[in-house]
């Protein structure tokens, strides 16, 4: 073979192999656009009107956890439907302090501790108890995991310990998580004002963890 030859020979390798690189190229970006979609970012607000609130890239399978939390499955196919209906959003609850509680022992003191409350999944957790104080502060986390944060309101029941008699009550509140703005790993805090036959306010944050298939 000819040096011309030889020359020509390998040019052509050369471009071959630049074409294999560039379909390489093509397919990896084609993978990435199968695994993801672009996602309009719309909330509800009291009224029950919805507005936009941005867009955002999500991988695929994260879009179905979230169709979980939208109930919307109508665009989705029965196999998908199972498996958005399979996601669980993780939270983490923190009771941080209360203060300016009724007073319901003699000696002008209660002995508080609070009973967090998932009404619809029927799920209660309990903080210690806090003696002699009308202002105490737990600063204690539970994470729980919800089937469908939607519809999920939490009941925090602040109630004083009796040692002999049956706890009586400092009062009540209540967080819809449909109404908080929740990013993964920001912690949202709300001061809560306490109702039902108590007075003062209660703290609390709440986390998202992010999803998960059960």
């Amino acid at each position: 073979m000819s040096r011309k030859d030889k020359k020509k020979k390998k040019k052509e390798e050369e471009e071959e192999d630049d074409e294999e690189d560039e379909e390489e190229e093509e397919g990896g970006q084609n993978v990435q656009q199968m695994t993801m979609r672009s996602v309009k970012i719309v909330k509800k607000n009291k009224e029950g009107r919805k507005f936009y609130v941005g867009t955002q890239a999500m991988r695929n399978e994260w879009v179905l956890a979230i169709a979980t939390a939208l109930n919307d499955f109508k665009d989705l196919s029965s196999e998908d439907s199972a498996l958005a209906k399979a996601a669980e959003q993780k939270i983490r609850v923190n009771i941080i302090r209360a203060r300016d509680l009724t007073a319901k022992d003699f000696g002008g003191k209660s002995d508080p501790y609070v009973v967090v409350e998932f009404e619809n999944m029927g799920l209660k957790i309990q903080t210690e108890v806090k003696m002699k104080t009308l202002k105490p502060k737990w600063n204690e986390v539970k994470e729980v995991r919800i089937r469908d944060p939607e519809a999920e309101r939490i009941l925090l029941k602040v109630y004083d310990w009796d040692r002999l008699g049956k706890a009586g009550s400092l009062g009540i509140a209540t967080v819809k998580l449909s109404e908080l703005v929740l990013v993964d790993g920001k912690e949202v805090v709300k001061e809560l004002r306490l109702e039902g036959g108590g007075e003062g306010r209660l703290e609390i944050g709440i986390t998202s963890l992010g999803w998960s298939m059960n």
